[in-house]
């Protein structure tokens, strides 16, 4: 017999799919309310579950809960999927009567929504007792393609009881792990470069010349520099596959993403994560955004961005622990991460967690900077030889005063990284390198 309060394993999960307790394939609009909602979930019981009643619960951490929705409050699409089953799983609980606090007296018919509950009410559910009691196991896999259309879903596995993940990036990650230790990699940048060419899909991600261009498929996604959070954490609701490559577009303004405005939006997010979510410790009241957190600090290590080094030792030792949690918001970025497969590289292959580590980063230094953004100077003899190392005499000579914190740009005081940002969009060199390492080029008038 099935615990049903519990999500199924990967052994119960075969004869669920044949019993057609496992549903594949279903779309959902995102502006549904709440009626037609379900409506349309009513819609897949067939055979000996067709007329039965059903309501929503949530997976905590392997767990089935009823979410923690105020009284009155009806569940349409949007809060299904964005607060309920942000990773795109859905699972419906059958009753072959409805609750008497859910029925009107004068017509048996529906008063409360099914998805409304009562306050007061018991958080755990009980494993099938003859009553109906049973569960139904919806698959949405993700959130949407488009938040304006409806979703097309493609089947995933449901997680085991002890995992968070529910993607195939996470199912078979051991084949990357195990792949990674027969070629002997132990050094943390060769590894996540290895893993890099392993997990990410579509464009490549980085120019590697100025005559290339790169084509293929992306997560195409516009977001606001000024509000960059939210936007962002929209957008990826409507992401079904985060393994692609991202291509940003920020709003308002006229760019072309060949890499730069993707390492500008990680560094961005990076900078307003730490600020939100970790610099005053994690908050269950933001727990819901935690998942989105996850797949930023796995898309940040897979994709040439500013590295994740967003939280303490022992808050990144809680997150990368193979043990159960009772803290929803660390449950949650370990689902993100899983998205992608970083919590099994995380836990495989801990040299990774140097790279979340602050001695990972490295301070920019006139060195550093002038090794990366070397000058294109004209071949020697010519007439303008001359001229472009005058000029780049000048540049050097502004480092120079930058690093001394002698240039200030409105209220802020320049550092060496506001002059590698303005270039690259990256305020530090990516740890697997620039696919096109930036130069300085010298146009003279004609």
């Amino acid at each position: 017999m099935l615990l049903y309060w519990k999500i199924p394993t990967q052994s119960e999960k075969p004869e669920l799919e044949r019993s057609g307790r496992i549903i594949s394939g279903f779309d959902i609009n995102r502006k549904w309310d709440a009626k037609k909602l379900h409506s349309e979930l009513s819609s897949l019981f067939t055979g000996e579950m067709e007329g039965m009643y059903f309501e929503i619960v949530k997976n905590s951490g392997g767990t089935l809960l009823r979410p923690n929705i105020p009284t009155g409050k009806d569940i349409d699409s949007k809060l299904l999927l964005k607060s309920i089953a942000p990773s795109g799983c859905v699972y419906l609980r059958l009753l072959e009567e409805l609750p008497e606090s859910m029925m009107d007296p004068s017509d048996k018919q529906l008063e409360v929504s099914p998805f409304t509950f009562e306050e007061g009410k018991s958080d755990i559910l009980h494993q099938s007792d003859g009553n109906g009691g049973d569960d139904l196991f919806v698959d949405l896999s993700k959130p949407t393609h488009s938040c304006d259309s409806d979703v097309g879903v493609e089947f995933q596995h449901i997680s085991d009881t002890n995992a968070d993940s529910s993607t195939n990036a996470g199912s078979v990650f051991t084949t990357h792990a195990t792949g990674a230790k027969d070629q002997g990699l132990s050094d943390p940048v060769e590894v996540l470069k290895f893993l890099q060419k392993e997990i990410v899909t579509g464009r490549a991600l980085e120019v590697t010349s100025c005559e290339e261009v790169i084509e293929g498929e992306t997560n195409y996604i516009t977001v606001d520099r000024e509000n960059v959070l939210e936007t962002t954490f929209s957008e990826l609701e409507c992401i079904t596959n985060y393994r692609k490559t991202f291509q940003v577009d920020f709003m308002g303004e006229e760019c072309v993403d060949q890499g730069g405005p993707r390492k500008e939006w990680i560094r961005l997010m990076n900078q307003s994560i730490k600020e939100k979510y970790f610099d005053h410790g994690l908050r269950p009241l933001l727990g819901q955004d935690c998942f989105f957190v996850g797949i930023m600090m796995a898309v940040a290590l897979l994709q040439n961005g500013q590295l994740p080094v967003l939280v303490e030792e022992s808050m990144l030792q809680q997150i990368v622990s193979s043990g159960d949690c009772s803290d929803p918001c660390v449950r949650q970025i370990r689902q993100g991460l899983e998205e992608l497969g970083m919590l099994s590289a995380l836990q495989q292959l801990p040299m990774l967690l140097y790279l979340l580590r602050p001695q990972a980063q490295h301070k920019m230094s006139v060195s550093m900077l002038l090794q990366i953004m070397k000058p294109k100077f004209s071949e020697k003899g010519s007439n303008a030889l001359k001229k472009e190392k005058e000029v780049y005499q000048v540049f050097v000579k502004y480092v120079r005063e930058v690093a001394a914190s002698r240039r200030v740009c409105g209220q802020t005081t320049l550092d060496l990284s506001h002059i590698l940002q303005f270039a690259t969009g990256s305020a530090e060199e990516p740890v697997l390198g620039f696919g096109l390492a930036p130069s300085l080029e010298f146009i003279l008038p004609t």
